[in-house]
């Protein structure tokens, strides 16, 4: 990977998904920060895909070792909590560490890596108060002591704005993604180096009643400043690109799956549309 990403469609990407181990008791849903049933997703979303090799890649050896994201061309950081919580034990940033995020840092701008950050991947990257080490400093999080923390779960809607990326984008995400709790992403506009290929359409529709219950008076007041905030975004740094989505477009049906899949391999060939 030392000399970047090759635009030849004939090479397949080397891709590499990341996941907490074996899952320990008491986090029943993930370890170390990564959700499990988000890896088992995204796996399914590339195998069987002959442009992408797969690859496991244990968080803890990202900032154990230096050697661990070598030859990768892509990097999927998948949902979870990027913060300790009861579910996940330490989260991602935790786990990391500033070494874990630096190297991973390094792999993309001196060796074109592609960093996807999927929900708590996109929490990650983002440009957080307190944070040593930021792999997109031009996208920060909007309201971010509420964002993530309202347990909201449901179908959002999306805009897709002119970009190069639009029609694969609007092709196969023209119905609604799965949302849980993702970020509101807000980019710097002064900064060049970042473009929105998403923003949030409309509120969460919930799955059911009860949810609605449940998160009804935390949620409506930060459903209004939802809409119109970026959803997926794309940030050029050195040599690769980082790509953080809020929503979970890899729990969805096999179109936006695909849609997943085509922007990736899009953005990592770097191919004109």
């Amino acid at each position: 990977m030392g000399d970047g990403i090759s635009t030849s469609k004939s090479n397949v990407l080397r891709l590499g998904i990341v996941h907490g181990g074996p899952t320990p008791l008491p986090y029943m849903e993930g370890a170390l920060g990564c959700d499990n049933e988000c890896i088992e997703n995204e796996r399914l979303c590339f195998l069987g895909d002959p442009r992408f090799v797969l690859k496991d890649i244990f968080i803890r050896d990202i900032a154990e070792d230096n050697q661990v994201l070598d030859n990768l061309d892509v990097l999927v950081m998948p949902g979870g909590n990027d913060e300790r919580d009861d579910l996940y034990g330490p989260g991602q940033y935790a786990t990391l560490g500033d070494a874990g995020l630096k190297a991973i840092q390094n792999a993309i701008g001196d060796c074109g890596m592609v960093y996807v950050g999927i929900c708590a991947g996109a929490f990650l990257a983002a440009n957080k108060k307190g944070k040593a080490v930021v792999l997109a400093p031009s996208v920060s999080l909007h309201d971010e002591k509420n964002f993530g923390c309202a347990s909201v779960r449901g179908w959002v809607a999306l805009d897709v704005p002119p970009t190069r990326y639009r029609k694969i984008l609007a092709s196969c995400w023209k119905r609604s993604v799965y949302y849980d709790d993702g970020p509101a992403l807000v980019v710097d506009v002064d900064n060049g180096d970042t473009e929105v290929l998403a923003t949030y359409k409309g509120k969460v529709k919930f799955e059911d009643s009860e949810d609605r219950e449940r998160v009804e008076e935390s949620y409506w007041p930060l459903a209004r400043e939802l809409i119109g905030k970026a959803a997926i975004t794309l940030t050029r740094y050195g040599k690769g690109k980082i790509l953080l989505i809020g929503p979970h477009t890899e729990c969805c049906g096999k179109p936006t799956r695909k849609g997943l899949t085509n922007l990736i391999a899009m953005i990592a060939y770097d191919e004109p549309s």
